[in-house]
C-alpha cells in the first residue's frame, strides 16, 4: 500500500518504534520539500476557498505570508516527511522542534521499511521502480487528462523561513533519492539474472522483483526487513506470478 497515513503507526511515545502496515508492501514517492510545501499551503487555501468562498480572506488575512502558515499547520511547513515518518509524537511538534537526530532515525526506518521508493520529480526512475519494485508489467497506462489544480496563491514573504524549517527534509530528500538510485541498480542485475535463468512467460520485472529481494531487503541484506509480506500480498509477482 502507499503510505497515505498522515503518519507511521506505533510512535506516539516512542518514534523508533514507528511503522507503517505490516501485512502489506509499503510504497513510499518523494518530493522536493520547497514545491511539496508551497503546493500544500495552495492545497489548503483552495480548500478554504471551496468553503469559505470569497470570504477566506477574514480568516485568512496573511495567507500571503509564510508565518502565517507556519502557525496554522507546523508538520506540513516544518520537516514533514520526517514527522511523518517517525510517527505522532514527532509529527505534532511545534515548528522548528524537529532535529539532526530525528533526520538520523528517519533515514534508518526509511532504509529499513520502504520496500518500493519513487522520486516524484524522476518519473523514468519512478516508472522502472514500479516495474521491478512491484512486478508490474504494464505502468502508466491511463494518463490522467484532468488539467492540474491552480490556486491564486503565491506567497511573498518568508520564503526563506520556509526553506530553513525544511532544511533537513532536504537531507532526507537528497538520501532517498540516493537510495531509490541503487535500488535501480540491483532491479537491473535482476534483470539480467532472469533473463539468463528463467525462460518463458515467467521472465521479467514480477520475477526479477522476487530474485533481487528489492527494496529494504536489498538495501539492509535482510531479508526479513520491509518486504517480508511480499509472499503474502504478491504484488511483486507480476502477471503470471514470479518465482523466488
Amino acid at each position: 500500500m502507499p503510505i497515505a497515513q498522515y503518519t507511521a503507526l506505533g510512535g506516539a511515545q516512542d518514534p523508533s518504534r514507528a511503522h507503517h502496515c505490516v501485512n502489506m508492501v509499503t510504497l513510499l514517492q518523494v518530493r522536493h520539500p520547497h514545491t511539496r510545501v508551497l503546493s500544500h499551503i495552495r492545497h489548503v487555501w483552495a480548500r478554504y476557498s471551496a468553503a469559505c468562498g470569497q470570504d477566506r480572506v477574514v480568516y485568512l488575512a496573511a495567507a500571503d505570508g509564510a508565518e502565517h502558515w507556519v502557525r496554522l499547520m507546523p508538520a506540513p511547513t516544518n520537516s514533514y516527511l520526517i514527522r511523518t515518518l517517525l510517527g505522532e509524537a514527532v509529527y505534532h511538534l511545534p515548528p522548528g522542534a524537529v532535529t539532526r537526530d530525528h533526520l538520523g532515525l528517519a533515514r534508518v526506518l526509511l532504509a529499513q521499511q520502504v520496500d518500493v521508493l519513487t522520486v516524484l520529480e524522476d518519473a523514468q526512475l519512478s516508472s522502472h521502480a514500479l516495474r521491478y519494485g512491484l512486478g508490474w508489467r504494464h505502468v502508466e497506462e491511463r494518463a490522467n487528462t484532468a488539467a492540474p489544480s491552480t490556486s491564486d496563491l503565491q506567497p511573498r514573504s518568508g520564503l526563506e523561513l520556509l526553506w530553513e524549517l525544511n532544511a533537513l527534509d532536504m537531507e532526507l530528500y537528497g538520501f532517498a533519492a540516493v537510495l531509490a538510485a541503487v535500488d535501480a541498480v540491483v532491479y537491473d542485475v535482476a534483470g539480467g539474472v532472469a533473463v539468463r535463468l528463467v525462460d518463458g512467460p515467467d521472465a521479467g520485472p514480477g520475477w526479477a522483483a522476487g530474485a533481487a529481494g528489492v527494496g529494504a531487503q536489498a538495501r539492509t541484506g535482510d531479508r526479513s526487513a520491509g518486504q517480508h509480506n511480499l509472499r503474502m500480498c504478491g504484488l511483486a509477482f507480476g502477471q503470471g506470478g514470479g518465482r523466488w
